[in-house]
């Protein structure tokens, strides 16, 4: 069949860069925390955070859940379909080991997605506990002892909150919504990943459909936390428009989608010629017989390597 490049995979980049993502996040999760939130103060006549405390329609574990099944599905099942309509031209190595290039592409996209998703938390906790802002529920929860009101539009900044205390401070994380940044992002990754990867190939029906769907199921989840009176209608809006950009940051910068419609992917490593006349499983394609396997319609291997 004639050489084919072969790119020899360095494991112990991908698990450093992994290692320093997810501690990355978990320190945005716990020190913010021992911190505290800014204690911001309110207004006499301020009605907005008078609301009722609601059980959320879409808890945060849920939202992961959602989030993270969501784009393990759909990136294993396009890698799946692009393994099957494509004929690699090369091959993957770690060490001495062949690594299937469906296996390789998927834990690549799966982690870039993943990445800009810890890059969400860790944006997210460190503005939620800087700025400080007062859900709209806060009153229900903090059940501030009597203040002094003279005028309306007064601010008061010396009160003693009565409810329970870790409410309380949950009660002070309003902006900027983090379950709207998520999920717009999750969904935003997604639709581009699959225009990307499988546009020039899919069904144009069946493909918007399911980016609809995406981008729908994100909105959604942007409407149960005003709803639920868990933000105000600013906060969802920065957390949808954050996400958004975070997810076209990460396609662009991270994942290289912009450019797997010219014949790239995101698979670093170091390239080197092998000759495939050896390998058994290899096919002998005749490229005027059937010109497609030679350059199939799915060809998404990078040149940028």
């Amino acid at each position: 069949m004639g050489a084919r490049k072969t790119v020899q995979l360095s494991l112990i980049v991908y698990v450093i860069s992994a290692v320093c993502m997810y501690v990355l996040a978990a320190v945005s999760l716990v020190v913010p925390g021992l911190v505290g939130a800014r204690t911001s103060p309110f207004a006499c006549d301020d009605y907005s955070i008078r609301n009722p405390l609601k059980k959320q329609t879409v808890s945060t574990t849920a939202l992961i859940l959602i989030t993270l099944l969501a784009a393990l599905l759909i990136i294993i099942v396009t890698e799946v379909v692009i393994d099957r309509l494509s004929l690699p031209d090369r091959l993957f190595k770690w060490r001495r080991w062949r690594l299937p290039s469906l296996l390789v592409h998927a834990v690549a996209y799966l982690g870039y997605f993943q990445l800009g998703y810890a890059m969400q938390v860790v944006v997210n906790q460190v503005t939620k506990y800087a700025v400080g802002r007062l859900r709209p529920h806060f009153f229900t929860v903090c059940k501030p002892e009597a203040f002094n009101c003279t005028s309306p539009g007064q601010l008061i900044y010396s009160y003693t909150c009565t409810g329970d205390a870790k409410d309380t401070e949950e009660g002070r994380l309003s902006f900027f919504s983090g379950h709207s940044s998520i999920a717009m992002y999750s969904a935003t990754f997604l639709i581009i990943y699959l225009h990307a990867r499988i546009g020039h190939i899919a069904p144009r029906i069946l493909l918007s459909t399911l980016q609809t769907v995406l981008f729908t199921g994100g909105l959604f989840i942007c409407y149960t936390r005003l709803q639920d009176y868990y933000h105000h209608p600013s906060d969802i809006a920065t957390g949808a428009v954050i996400g958004i950009l975070g997810a076209i940051y990460s396609c662009y910068a991270w994942a290289d989608l912009w450019y797997t419609r010219n014949g790239y992917s995101a698979v670093h490593g170091q390239i080197s010629e092998e000759d495939d006349d050896d390998n058994p499983s290899a096919v002998n394609v005749d490229s005027k017989t059937n010109p497609e396997l030679v350059n199939p319609p799915a060809n998404i291997y990078n040149e940028r390597l």
